[in-house]
């Protein structure tokens, strides 16, 4: 059987390393074209993938008084493209740019199926918070999105929940498939005790200040002397961050990496023991998934998105974002252990690629079925 030709739209990366290696485990089941609108992920993946990544300038939006010219040169760029490459399937990875809205329209007329992702949006934190995005998901193109796509995928069942009524058939055309890893390149190596690793964005949604106010009790309150946080990543967070480390008198506990590579990344979880995530709401997080494949002990709250990669992952859920509970909740792992392999299990069972993309492949035929 002849692979699908599959064209992945994306807007921006903020690791297009990391992304080529998952498109690298799907050229596997599918032959991979990539369209980027941001420049700079553009030329990395260029680099590793030459002659499948295109970009299209026009992409970038430009100031106001330009938009007309903007939006007629950006659909004819997208529609030389995708005549050119001539895709079985469009997967579109975010809905946050006009220039996925544009592709979904040329599509159409192409008469080329297209697939759009829905990574987490749904931010359950208070009722300003709710409302607000209550009347975005309902009155903004988003909406128009979800409906003109032949197909959407969720990786979190709260999301489809909370979204199933935009639009008539959304029900129909939806399926819930997770997000993968690579599992083979992982591994669990000798757990340095009471080791603590996060790594990913550094921005205010992350509520990393919870972290830090754990650590504070584990260390003085619970007396965890040879604490260690690896905490790898960047963002507009760092200098609070830091501030607030030298509050609670945590500094020399901290070792703080801008960036790490993918195969260090996996030698620091395969060394550490928990992993704490206390995002306001997340989609299917990789980073969750990448520690359990190394068998790192997957805790946080009960908030969309995440807890139910938690649980999945046979982790532990914190019903209320209370800090002095998740402090004691990681004490009592520290102090009780864990078998590291019954998280890297849980990866294989429902996170492998072998699982997830033969998943996607049946929803890519069946929806370049339905459309052709």
């Amino acid at each position: 059987m002849d692979k699908l030709r599959v064209l992945h739209a994306l807007s921006y990366s903020h690791y297009p390393e990391r992304f080529y290696h998952l498109l690298k485990e799907m050229e596997k089941y599918f032959d991979i074209y990539v369209l980027y609108a941001d420049y700079s992920s553009y030329k990395t993946l260029d680099s590793l993938m030459p002659s499948k990544v295109y970009w299209i300038p026009s992409q970038n939006i430009t100031p106001v008084f330009s938009l007309k010219n903007y939006i007629f040169l950006s659909i004819s760029n997208i529609y030389e493209l995708l005549a050119k490459i001539k895709p079985d399937i469009i997967h579109i990875h975010t809905h946050y740019f006009l220039s996925n809205y544009q592709i979904v329209k040329v599509a159409r007329r192409l008469n080329i199926p297209t697939l759009l992702d829905i990574q987490g949006i749904i931010e359950n934190k208070n009722y300003l918070i709710d409302m607000l995005q209550y009347i975005y998901l309902r009155s903004s193109l988003l909406r128009s999105l979800l409906c003109d796509v032949d197909g959407v995928r969720f990786v979190s069942a709260y999301d489809f929940t909370y979204m199933k009524n935009l639009c008539n058939n959304l029900y129909d055309k939806s399926m819930l498939i997770p997000n993968f890893i690579e599992i083979e390149k992982y591994y669990i190596g000798r757990k340095i005790p009471h080791t603590i690793v996060w790594h990913g964005r550094l921005v205010r949604k992350k509520r990393l200040d919870i972290i830090l106010r754990s650590l504070e009790l584990l260390l003085h309150k619970y007396g965890f002397s040879d604490l260690r946080f690896y905490l790898v990543g960047y963002g507009p967070e760092f200098s609070r961050l830091i501030n607030l480390a030298q509050k609670y008198k945590i500094v020399n506990n901290i070792i703080y990496k801008p960036f790490l590579n993918t195969q260090k990344i996996i030698d620091l979880l395969a060394s550490s023991e928990v992993i704490p995530y206390t995002s306001t709401y997340e989609g299917n997080p990789y980073s969750l998934l990448e520690a359990a494949a190394c068998g790192v002990y997957p805790i946080g709250f009960k908030t969309p998105g995440t807890y139910e990669t938690i649980y999945l992952l046979n982790g532990r859920i914190i019903e209320d974002v209370d800090v002095v509970k998740l402090a004691s909740a990681i004490a009592e792992i520290f102090s009780e252990g864990f078998n590291p392999w019954v998280f890297r299990e849980r990866v294989e069972k429902y996170y492998s690629p072998r699982v997830v993309l033969r998943k996607l492949r049946e929803f890519y035929q069946k929806i370049s079925a339905r459309v052709i």
